[in-house]
């Protein structure tokens, strides 16, 4: 009797095991199966997403900052394979690396520095945006510079020796950029599906579609390039509060409570706030601006007030900074 009772306990035992571990496999998975989701941070819009051949968003498009999920995946190890639309959607990509599920529910994204390699051609890695950059801009297309698109505008009349970039804006991989100077222009390698905007004042005596031709024939390989133009325009020359104010935010102690313009001489004349000039390229413009503060260099300064002038359009500027 004594045995039977034992055998009884032990198999009641293993029967509340077996109960506790299907239990606990059912709160970590539904049948062994769990989610998958794609989320795009890329500049890339892509489709026929596949992974272990299931696929995502019913092979439709996944723009910038979309996301899709497949459920009820099975375990297992596959590269995530897709096409990146328009330019090169032919080209079938995988991820570099094999992407595993095992029995916790993915999350996986694709950004611009995520590494791919083209099916067709395993030797062929690369990120998403130089790819993006090797199938836009095979011939390496860079933006005119600010000199090229101003010589241009003077060799069309003959007579626009006044002529300036009023704003000149490119939009690549979401991140508006702001291209200022020559120097900071100059060697930009961009997309031909980059956007860009341009806006350039002239005085001279051309049309305004001979100006527009120029600058559509100088911007001819990028398909977004938004052309403004605008003619006969006046330049008013920084303010002295304005220089003042700019001198004081290099301070980041904030110890510049006294900023002097004390000469502003433009062809050798003295002027004041308001001041307007039609041609700013050939004005000589001399200032002295006196200071206090032992944080701020003099060619600090000096390089302040040229860039605030040369951003107004004027470059023969001379600034002579003294420390009080």
């Amino acid at each position: 009797m004594k045995k039977y009772f034992l055998l009884l306990l032990i198999i009641t035992l293993l029967a509340c095991s077996n109960e506790t571990d299907k239990n606990n496999n059912n709160n970590n998975t539904t049948n062994g199966a769990v989610s998958f989701s794609i989320q795009n941070q890329s500049a890339a819009t892509i489709f026929n997403v596949v992974w272990n051949n299931r696929s995502f968003n019913n092979n439709q498009a996944i723009n910038t900052g979309g996301n899709s999920q497949i459920d009820n995946v099975k375990e297992g190890n596959s590269y995530i394979f897709f096409n990146i639309a328009g330019a090169g959607s032919e080209i079938a990509l995988r991820t570099r690396d094999l992407v595993s599920i095992t029995d916790e529910n993915l999350t996986f994204q694709f950004n611009n520095n995520t590494l791919i390699v083209e099916v067709a051609n395993s030797n062929s890695i690369s990120t998403i945006e130089s790819f993006l950059n090797k199938i836009n801009n095979p011939d390496g297309l860079f933006l005119p510079g600010h000199n090229e698109i101003l010589t241009s505008l003077n060799a069309i009349g003959g007579g626009i020796n006044n002529a300036r970039i009023l704003s000149y804006q490119l939009m690549q991989n979401l991140l508006w950029k702001n291209v200022i100077s020559g120097s900071e222009n100059d060697g930009v390698n961009l997309a031909r599906d980059s956007k860009i905007n341009i806006e350039v004042g002239f005085t001279g005596p051309v049309s305004a579609s001979d100006v527009t031709k120029v600058l559509n024939n100088l911007f001819i390989n990028f398909t977004n390039a938004n052309i403004v133009i605008s003619g006969g325009m006046t330049y008013p020359l920084p303010a002295h509060l304005k220089i003042q104010n700019a001198i004081k935010a290099l301070d980041g102690a904030g110890t510049t409570t006294n900023v002097v313009v004390t000469d502003y001489i433009v062809n050798g004349s003295y002027i004041f706030d308001g001041y307007e000039i039609d041609r700013p390229y050939n004005a000589i413009i001399e200032i002295t601006v006196r200071y206090t503060t032992i944080i701020l260099t003099q060619e600090r300064v000096r390089t302040e007030v040229i860039q605030i002038f040369g951003t107004a359009g004027f470059n023969s500027v001379t600034v002579k900074p003294s420390h009080w």
